[in-house]
């Protein structure tokens, strides 16, 4: 009896091993649901020393895995070169191809004074969000959904 449950079960150990070599991984199970960062959150930014730190807010609205709205932090002043060369660099409001894949959002703001824009790739978790934000450099993130 033992032999015959063995060889019931190799079928679907093949299978599996099948699935993790073509994909990668083992298949994710039903019911992981993005998650959903309507609403108001509220952190703070770290530019590791070459654009300083301070609050940042993010105000969200989710449909499906787009993400639109707006993120509080709309000047920057670079602490590199002298008092006389830094100049503001204007960071604009508005979240650009907000999309949420996963548990990873990512979005970017436009700027103004330097070329290029600041790209915001952040992990939800729960009721938190990290990750980065990164234009010329790169700085840290961490915010917290507000209470309704």
């Amino acid at each position: 009896m033992q032999r015959t449950i063995a060889l019931s079960m190799a079928p679907l150990s093949v299978t599996l091993l099948f699935l993790i070599v073509i994909h990668g991984t083992i298949p994710a199970s039903a019911g992981e649901a993005t998650p959903n960062v309507t609403g108001k959150w509220e952190g703070t930014y770290d530019g590791r020393g070459r654009f300083g730190s301070g609050p940042i807010t993010f105000h969200l609205r989710q449909e499906g895995n787009k993400v639109i709205g707006k993120q509080s932090v709309v000047d920057l002043i670079p602490v590199w070169g002298t008092e006389a060369a830094a100049s503001d660099i204007v960071v604009g409001e508005e979240i650009r191809d907000g999309e949420i894949d996963g548990s990873t959002l990512h979005f970017y703001v436009t700027t103004e004074g330097v070329r290029g824009q600041l790209n915001f790739t952040l992990t939800v978790s729960g009721d938190t969000m990290t990750g980065t934000v990164c234009g010329y450099n790169c700085g840290k993130l961490k915010l917290k959904k507000a209470a309704m």
